[in-house]
């Protein structure tokens, strides 16, 4: 039994804390009118248990110092020219849990409202800077794998510096584009940012566009009969990891998207000959 009624209590404040602002202060000054009537009545009826010095007032008068005392008490503020008396006093010690129950939840919400905001903003510069970030490095990337087709292209070999900058600029490009199905986790709380239609295709490109230079590095590397030998290692495995976790990060892209289902259907089967290919060569 006493679950039952904690449960039923709980049910209640759950209720009252998903109402606006507006049925909040409506319920709060229909419970100071309530007392306020109540107090009234008693003043009329039963003058040794109304509040001091009602009955002693004509009826408006006595309604109106109703409404004051039922105020200054639904409030907290307790003057002391207006005592309760008799039964006058378990109402008032009712209406001060009823009316600041509802006034507390109302500023909870009013609070958690600003929070809520702030925490939007957090949001939505967080997305920024990882939308920003991930950009940047298949930038780099891209930068990383032209400047080693020139060195390809003049010295028909790499050396073991040109493998080192390849495989850590792919690691680093592995580990944040495994982090962009995070910039549409804020479509379960539907008031937070999510990957617009615009920066999702500008970020789709930008990966499109990182895989298939490597494609062209990896085909370079074929047409000049260099062998992945052990130096190398290291770099194909890094550029083995970038596939690979691309591969499955447009799996669950492809679910979340706003575009067509074509362009990652291309780059998944992009993902998986060169995953293939490099494969071979080990």
């Amino acid at each position: 039994m006493p679950f039952f009624h904690l449960r039923r209590s709980r049910t209640f404040l759950e209720y009252l804390s998903q109402r606006s602002y507006g049925d909040l202060f409506v319920l709060w000054i229909l419970v100071n009118t309530l007392f306020a009537i109540a107090y009234f009545l008693l003043a009329s009826t039963h003058p040794d248990h109304a509040p001091t010095g009602l009955a002693l007032l004509h009826p408006p008068e006595r309604l109106f110092n109703s409404f004051y005392f039922s105020i200054t008490t639904g409030t907290s503020t307790g003057y002391g020219d207006i005592l309760p008396q008799g039964l006058s006093k378990p109402l008032a010690m009712a209406q001060m849990c009823l009316a600041l129950l509802v006034f507390a939840i109302f500023v909870t919400k009013l609070v958690s409202s600003r929070t809520e905001a702030t925490l939007r903003e957090v949001h939505r510069m967080s997305l920024d800077g990882i939308f920003y970030h991930i950009r940047h490095v298949l930038f780099i990337v891209r930068k990383d794998v032209d400047n080693l087709l020139s060195a390809l292209a003049r010295h028909k070999t790499l050396g073991e510096r040109d493998w080192e900058l390849l495989q850590t600029a792919c690691l680093q490009a592995e580990s944040l584009v495994e982090e962009i199905p995070e910039l549409y986790n804020g479509g379960i709380a539907h008031d937070l940012a999510t990957l617009d239609g615009k920066r999702e295709r500008l970020l789709l490109e930008a990966l499109s566009r990182t895989l298939k230079r490597i494609e062209k590095f990896v085909r370079e590397l074929h047409d000049h009969d260099i062998a992945w030998t052990n130096e190398s290692s290291d770099a194909r495995v890094g550029i083995l990891g970038l596939l690979r976790a691309s591969s499955s990060v447009l799996k669950i892209w492809s679910d979340r998207s706003r575009e067509g289902n074509e362009r990652f259907q291309d780059l998944r089967a992009l993902t998986q000959a060169l995953e293939t290919e490099l494969e071979r060569k080990e």
